[in-house]
């Protein structure tokens, strides 16, 4: 007995021959399980996806912060470079 795919078996193996019917509920458990496993990929995909968004999300917001700061410390140490240069040049 052949059924898609599948070799040919001594299925008198408990002294009673496996039916159609069986080999049926076999495949459709065996389909049921690999759909069942293809939803959990997907799923696992899915939160992984939203995982490295949140994480970009947060990388983005941390380097516009440190830019930010280093931003503001430029315009300071601008500021100072100048009060420098006037107080040099008035003790001239």
């Amino acid at each position: 007995m052949e059924h898609k795919g599948h070799i040919e078996q001594d299925d008198n193996v408990y002294g009673s021959e496996a039916t159609d019917e069986a080999y049926m509920d076999a495949e459709a458990k065996a389909n049921a399980d690999v759909n069942m496993k293809a939803k959990e990929l997907e799923s696992m995909k899915m939160r992984l996806q939203e995982t490295e968004e949140e994480a970009g999300q947060e990388m983005n917001a941390k380097v516009e912060k440190q830019m930010g700061a280093a931003e503001e410390l430029c315009i300071l140490l601008s500021g100072e470079d100048k009060h420098i240069r006037v107080q040099a040049e008035a003790t001239e």
